[in-house]
């Protein structure tokens, strides 16, 4: 169990946890909400995950088009069909919504407000989608090998830096685009630029006694043809993209620590200096998943 610690609510704990597998995360998320009490401390896990695809509570099967070997788990959070896999940030948002006086919409709001901010950081251009969950590339890009700006610590040290209800995604389709970019999900050419319109994140939460768990996926540098077998989101032809498909090549960490940054300043209300608290063995493999 995590360390419950009240005097906590403005800033929640961050903790790097490495590679996990999806189900193990998702009862650890679990159990940590049913057990929760008005005292726990807010939490942000930061995973990488192998590969799966994962079904919301509506979840369509005529969506998963092809599955090849990847596992497929139906899961308890919002929206259709969506992929993780290596080189995509997940970060897990452990919080207590009511306790903090936010609504479902709000939540959601700033969690991709803090994508969006995530995203800046590497010059990345960002944008909401009304009714769509999730952060899309806007019309300008990040040139190639865009500096990392001077953020992101890594290596269990976090920066000072400023930093249903089932909640998940639907969304319209992008637009068709040139330039080497496959009709479904992933990038086929090699140089190919991803199109404005291109989904870069994924959200989605369940919200249980106003306790959120799930969370956001940012796709920092992996393989994206595994987007090409389902309709990602339930919509045929919704492109997908990386931050390496820009020409930004960073470590999951940095980028999941980037996010868990901005977020605790939104969290805070943006009032006080951004501010995250280190969790005991931030840097190790802590101990929800042990």
């Amino acid at each position: 169990m995590l360390p419950a610690d009240p005097d906590s609510a403005g800033s929640p704990e961050f903790h790097w946890l490495g590679a996990v597998d999806y189900v193990p995360a998702w009862e650890a998320m679990r159990a940590f909400t049913e057990s929760r009490t008005a005292a726990t401390a807010d939490a942000l896990w930061g995973v990488e995950h192998p590969p799966v695809f994962t079904f919301g509570q509506a979840g369509k099967p005529e969506h998963l088009l092809a599955p090849h070997d990847v596992p497929v788990v139906r899961t308890d959070r919002g929206g259709q069909v969506t992929y993780h896999g290596p080189g995509q940030a997940v970060v897990y948002l452990l919080l207590d919504i009511r306790r903090h006086r936010w609504m479902v919409r709000e939540t959601v709001h700033r969690i991709e407000e803090a994508v969006i901010r995530t995203l800046a950081r590497w010059a990345i251009v960002g944008e909401r989608r009304p009714g769509a969950p999730g952060i899309y590339l806007g019309a300008a890009a990040a040139p190639a090998g865009a500096a990392h700006p001077a953020a992101g610590p890594s290596q269990g040290e976090v920066s000072p830096l400023g930093g249903q209800r089932s909640v998940g995604a639907a969304h319209p389709a992008a637009e068709p685009s040139q330039g080497g970019v496959s009709p479904l999900g992933g990038l086929r050419s090699v140089g190919a630029h991803p199109p404005a319109g291109a989904k870069i994140s994924a959200l989605g939460l369940k919200v249980r006694n106003g306790c959120t768990y799930h969370g956001v996926a940012i796709n920092v540098d992996m393989d994206l043809q595994p987007f090409d077998w389902i309709n990602p989101c339930g919509y045929p032809g919704l492109r997908t993209a990386d931050m390496a498909s820009l020409g930004v090549h960073e470590r999951v960490e940095v980028v999941a620590r980037a996010f868990a940054e901005e977020f605790a300043a939104l969290w805070r209300d943006d009032a006080a200096a951004p501010n995250m608290l280190l969790a005991p063995g931030a840097g190790r493999t802590p101990t929800p998943f042990t």
